[in-house]
């Protein structure tokens, strides 16, 4: 049996589980990651509810305690999960590095955030079909970008817009994904943006913006996704 995944959100301590199967392979190559995108989205309904500007991250629950993304969490945050910070032996620089207390290396995190985080499942409430050609992700933490109008389409036709986002936010402790990629990609277990923020906007309400102080990585992502899907 596969390790389960789930989509952490940090800021407001949730991990969303898909009901349809949690094994990655279940719902990465369905519609649920480009409509999982819609939690994203600025404006749209309660500022409470929306996704939009906190850390996510989608993990393996192999995902170990002591394997964790740069900066996925702060230094309350890491107090809480069991560690501390050790400082060096370098006069009074201040430097150090944060480790673990003995004995908990071994533990996953998804045990280790249970008691603290709430767990819900994944809800299907389908935006229209091209709804999210108007608009476009941004990596806050990163200042790139992808456009809803050039995302990879399946065989199908349909969007792969959400596994654009979700390819670079995996992360897993664990080395075997059931998903076979290019050995040129960046590596899937390893996501670039795991633990960044993101928003969902209107790219005309934007442009001005992004043209100015951001850098578009459409192509370069689609690429990766579409041999992901081209591979399996």
């Amino acid at each position: 049996m596969g390790q389960c995944w789930y989509i952490y959100n940090i800021d407001k301590g949730v991990i969303l589980e898909f009901s349809i199967g949690s094994e990655i392979q279940h719902w990465f190559f369905g519609p649920e990651p480009t409509i999982f995108l819609d939690k994203l989205r600025r404006g749209n309904g309660d500022i409470s509810e929306s996704w939009a500007g906190d850390r996510i991250t989608c993990m393996g629950d192999y995902t170990k305690i002591n394997d964790l993304p740069k900066n996925l969490f702060t230094e309350e945050e890491l107090v809480a999960l069991g560690y501390f910070k050790k400082h060096k032996d370098v006069g009074n620089s201040g430097c150090g590095f944060w480790k673990l207390k003995s004995g908990e290396h071994d533990a996953s995190l998804r045990e280790s955030l249970d008691k603290s985080y709430e767990t819900v499942y994944f809800e299907w409430d389908h935006p229209d079909e091209d709804w999210h050609v108007k608009y476009v992700l941004r990596n806050l933490s990163k200042k790139v970008y992808i456009r809803g109008d050039g995302a990879a389409k399946g065989s199908d036709g349909q969007s792969l817009f959400g596994q654009m986002l979700l390819f670079y936010i995996c992360w897993s402790s664990d080395p075997h994904a059931m998903i076979c990629q290019r050995t040129n990609s960046p590596d899937i277990l390893r996501g670039l943006w795991a633990g960044d923020r993101f928003d969902l906007v209107l790219f005309d309400n934007v442009k001005q913006e992004l043209d100015k102080k951001w850098k578009d990585v459409t192509k370069e992502v689609k690429d990766h996704v579409i041999g992901i899907f081209e591979e399996n």
